[in-house]
């Protein structure tokens, strides 16, 4: 049961909007499937890293008395996006009619991008360590918990990779200035984005 029910919270996860959702959009628009793909396994393992660090310790992060990680964490990761989403608002990218054969560092350029953009938003911490929260309370052993965290990451990955293959799908019936547009939407989501961290942040 464990695993059925963090299976499902992981495929609930397809319906959270939040930065990595458009950056995976980029990338897979732009760069193509196996970029994706590479963004999509930096999410996975920012979230895998997240649940290590609030499964330990990272709880008491937002516990009374720790404002001030709370707040440097928010302001880091808002001028993380602003840089993100200036870079997507000035200077699009618009896909070429060739494919460029891709390198080893381009896609691990993707997977350190998509990694930092998770990693660094304390909203991700907030849903962890609810989840986490909720499945000690469930389960009666640390076994099942660790199972249903597993199922968890599983269904995301699962969802990050549909994602990736609808929009290979998607770039084919776009035209490229319609890309250059959608681009600089992103770039202005990740900029909203920033700004909510930097109001959580003022507001400690």
């Amino acid at each position: 049961m464990s695993v059925v029910q963090g299976l499902l919270f992981g495929l609930a996860m397809m319906f959270f909007i939040g930065p990595v959702f458009f950056y995976l959009l980029q990338i897979s628009l732009e760069h193509g499937t196996r970029s994706g793909i590479s963004a999509a396994i930096g999410i996975v393992m920012s979230d895998a890293a997240v649940i290590i660090l609030c499964y330990f310790w990272a709880s008491k992060l937002f516990e009374n008395g720790t404002k001030q990680n709370e707040f440097w964490l928010a302001v880091v990761g808002g001028a993380i996006l602003v840089v993100f989403g200036l870079g997507y608002i000035f200077k699009p990218k618009l896909p070429g009619t060739t494919v460029r054969v891709k390198k080893k560092r381009d896609y691990v350029t993707f997977f350190t991008k998509a990694f930092l953009i998770n990693f660094v938003n304390p909203f991700v911490f907030m849903v962890w360590i609810a989840m986490i929260g909720k499945a000690k309370l469930s389960y009666d052993t640390e076994y099942k918990v660790v199972m249903f965290l597993c199922a968890a990451l599983l269904g995301i990955i699962t969802t990050d990779t549909l994602k990736v293959f609808g929009s290979k799908y998607l770039r084919r019936v776009i035209e490229p200035h319609f890309l250059i547009k959608l681009y600089k939407g992103i770039g202005i989501l990740l900029i909203a984005f920033s700004l909510r961290l930097f109001y959580h942040a003022y507001y400690l």
